[in-house]
């Protein structure tokens, strides 16, 4: 093939098959996956065979570094033939598609299976094939529902069997973080299991105090810092830590409209005192933290202005205005 055949294959398939690479795996580029679905194609395709083909692609779900690979195959059925050319992949009679997540998208639905293999002499071909499937739109998400085709699959091989299943919502891909961006837990840390965590994240936790910023962290917990990085990143995802800014006593704050929530919520005030509120109403443009500090000594009434700003950052009661 042409130099200029294979871009022109590869403009056309490119947004289909290229994956994004994460902190902590990096995916197989789009051109190598392309280049390797060529050769395989050339290898099985007899030399002057007018059968027309159909590339079908199955995906394989790679749960513990969360990443997602893409393999090609060739149904080798007439591609006027729908079900034929459907049957080999979906009843998981392709050794490659055994007892992994598979995927195909075709008139407009998008099918995620699970093919299974079940060996034994008394079926006719030695063997039993099975594949449950769910079957959604096109355009529908489906990564969350894949671990469920797995277990239903793997569950139904056995005689009997009692299931709990559950569909977790699939968060938004968490922002970037920067060595400044501070973390802080949305509910008491030590509530967590250490058994939930990594190691490295059982490492890095003692540090997340909400004052210290990530390069702080990765020092003290001594940590390599895009480390640290994936797992606050990884801790976002989840929505167990939130992402401040570092706090500065030259930092300048205003109230928000959730301010009123004060007023309005009782639960909320009996988290808050009449001083903080007016700590609150009085940072505006041009008053740093400093000078209300200064001005109002939280310290006389025993207030700790670091806490008062992460309680106002956290329920949005204040922002950062940055100069």
């Amino acid at each position: 093939m042409s130099v200029c055949s294979f871009e022109t294959l590869l403009s056309i398939v490119k947004d289909v098959i290229a994956k994004r690479n994460t902190l902590m795996w990096g995916c197989v580029s789009a051109e190598e996956k392309h280049a390797v679905t060529l050769r395989y194609v050339g290898a099985e395709l007899e030399e002057g065979s007018d059968v027309p083909l159909e590339i079908e692609e199955l995906g394989i779900e790679d749960n513990e570094h969360e990443n997602q690979l893409t393999e090609w195959a060739l149904a080798d059925s007439p591609a006027d033939d729908l079900e034929d050319a459907l049957d080999a992949t979906l009843t998981g009679r392709k050794s490659s598609c055994i007892w992994s997540v598979m995927f195909k998208n075709v008139l407009g639905y998008k099918i995620t299976g699970y093919p299974v293999r079940i060996d034994n002499t008394k079926y006719a071909r030695n063997a039993y094939y099975f594949n449950l499937c769910f079957v959604c739109d096109s355009w529908a998400r489906t990564v969350q529902y894949e671990p469920v085709v797995k277990k239903l699959s793997e569950y139904l091989v056995k005689d009997t069997t009692t299931m709990h299943l559950k569909v977790i919502k699939v968060a938004g891909d968490p922002p970037l973080i920067e060595d400044h961006h501070v973390p802080i837990f949305l509910m008491d840390q030590f509530s967590y299991n250490d058994q939930q965590w990594d190691l490295t994240t059982q490492q890095v936790i003692p540090f997340i105090n909400g004052f210290n910023h990530v390069a702080k962290i990765a020092a003290e917990a001594n940590v390599e810092n895009n480390l640290v990085k994936a797992c606050i990143q990884n801790l976002l995802y989840y929505g167990t830590v939130k992402l401040i800014p570092i706090f500065q006593y030259s930092n300048i704050y205003a109230a928000t409209p959730e301010l009123k929530n004060l007023t309005e919520k009782k639960a909320l005030q009996k988290e808050c005192l009449e001083d903080v509120f007016v700590f609150y109403c009085n940072m505006t443009h041009g008053t740093t933290l400093r000078d209300l500090c200064a001005r109002f000594n939280p310290h006389f009434i025993h207030i700790d202005e670091r806490k008062l700003v992460q309680f106002g950052l956290l329920h949005k009661l204040i922002r950062r205005i940055h100069k």
